[in-house]
Order: structure tokens, then sequence, then C-alpha cells
């Protein structure tokens, strides 16, 4: 009677880890359907240093939806413009509600896709910096006014 405790106990353990193993092996992996127009990633800590968005990398769609922020308007999902909480750290860290996101259309996606530009400041239409992630948060890049001004 004990040893079939002890086992079923054994048993339980080994599946519980093995769940966890799966689930910390699933969080690592790369998310994004659109690897083709994938401007080179920076981290956080080297987005105010690094190369920005070339217009040769930057999507139409982002431009588009760039010049929407800049415009304010109208965004075609419910979702834009809401508040983007930096909860992983991955761009520089700034007081709650200085973050919003908004949608970049991926034509190949079902839903909103993984793509999205995150901007930063007190005024919407005029932010202090914007982001682009083409991989829903896992990498982004800076995106310079200069560059793309408003359509």
């Amino acid at each position: 009677m004990k040893n079939k405790k002890y086992l079923s106990t054994v048993i339980f353990i080994a599946l519980l880890l093995l769940i966890i193993f799966n689930q910390i092996k699933y969080h690592n992996v790369p998310k994004s359907n659109d690897q083709n127009h994938s401007p080179s990633p920076v981290s956080s800590q080297q987005s105010r240093k690094s190369p920005h968005v070339s217009n040769a990398t930057f999507p139409d769609e982002a431009r588009q939806t760039y010049a929407l922020i800049l415009n304010g308007g109208p965004f075609p999902y419910r979702q834009d413009g809401v508040t983007f909480y930096n909860r992983e750290k991955r761009l520089p860290d700034m007081p709650r509600n200085y973050y919003r996101e908004y949608t970049v259309k991926t034509p190949s996606a079902g839903d909103r896709g993984a793509r999205r530009i995150v901007c930063g400041g007190k005024m919407p239409k005029k932010p202090d910096i914007c982001y682009y992630t083409p991989d829903h948060y896992r990498t982004f890049t800076e995106i310079h006014h200069e560059t793309f001004p408003a359509q």
C-alpha cells in the first residue's frame, strides 16, 4: 500500500515538472508570423543608441499606423491607444500610462497579428518617442519622426 502511494506521488511530481518545463520552453519561442519585414531589433538598453528603423525595412502598414498616430486617428482597432504597461521592461522605465500601443495590420493574420507601434509621451498626437515591434513586444526598434513624418 505504501509503495503504491509513493509511486503515485513520484508520478504526480514527474508530470508536474514536465508541465512546468514545457511552459518555460513555450515562453522562450518567438511568436512572430512576420519575419519578412523585421528591422534590426534592439534591446531596450540599446534602443536610444542604435540605428533607427530605415525606410527600406519599415512595412507600409506600420507607416500607415504611424501616420494615424500623428494625426490622432481614427484607429481601426478598439485596443489602439490603450496603455502599454512595459511589464517585461524592454523599453526604458517610465511612469505608468506613459506608453500607448497601436496595432500594425498584418495582411496574413486572421486577427490583429503580432506587429505593434508603442509610443510614449503626454500628448498622443505628439509622442516623445515611438518604437516598432514586429514580434509582439519581444524586440523594439526606435522610430525617428524625421524619417516618417505624418502623411
